[in-house]
């Protein structure tokens, strides 16, 4: 957190000549384990982590240093919004503030490396402010590095020789007669998002 605070300080300087940064910060969690208990924890871990770095400790410490400083901390509450949200609300809201984005429905798919997220949405505004109403999330592992996990036995090749392949959609035929029973996975989530 420091280091990026610091990196938009000595890189993007004119993005802040004049004006006090207002931070915030989001950790996304799969969207079909938003409403899980885990969600807590991680609100608990982001704000620790957000409060440590409003102190400017050291990011290098001692263990013991490091139970000291965390048990004076964990009574504080950041000055800085912190927020757990799903995933796929990242590419969701950069779609929305996007000015002149068209109202309608929408399907997004995420592929990241251990799952792949969908969502169907509607978008709309109301009163000028762009609304949303979702429709349907879900989440399976069917991500790059799952699928190239999934693969390396049947195929016999390391499983980074095979992501990187997925990565420049290297699909020859011996990729995707191996993708079966995956392949099914990932229609059965965009079919269920459709």
């Amino acid at each position: 957190i420091q280091r990026s605070r610091q990196w938009i300080g000595e890189r993007r300087a004119e993005l802040l000549v004049g004006r006090e940064p207002e931070w915030s910060v989001s950790v996304g969690v799969p969207v079909q384990f938003f409403d899980s208990p885990a969600r807590d924890r991680f609100q608990q871990v982001l704000e620790m982590a957000m409060a440590w770095a409003g102190t400017g400790a050291d990011p290098e410490i001692s263990m013991a240093d490091l139970r000291i400083t965390t048990a004076r901390l964990r009574g504080m509450r950041p000055t800085v919004p912190c927020s757990v949200v799903p995933e796929i609300t990242a590419a969701v809201r950069s779609f929305v503030a996007t000015p002149g984005a068209p109202e309608g429905v929408y399907l997004y798919l995420d592929v990241g490396a251990g799952t792949l997220d969908g969502v169907s949405f509607r978008f709309f505004r109301q009163g000028g402010r762009p609304r949303l109403r979702f429709y349907v999330g879900t989440v399976e592992h069917l991500g790059v590095s799952a699928l190239a996990m999934g693969l390396a036995p049947v195929m016999g090749l390391p499983a980074a020789e095979i992501e990187a392949r997925l990565m420049r959609d290297d699909g020859a035929a011996d990729l995707r007669e191996a993708l079966g029973p995956m392949e099914a996975g990932i229609r059965k989530v965009v079919a269920g998002v459709i």
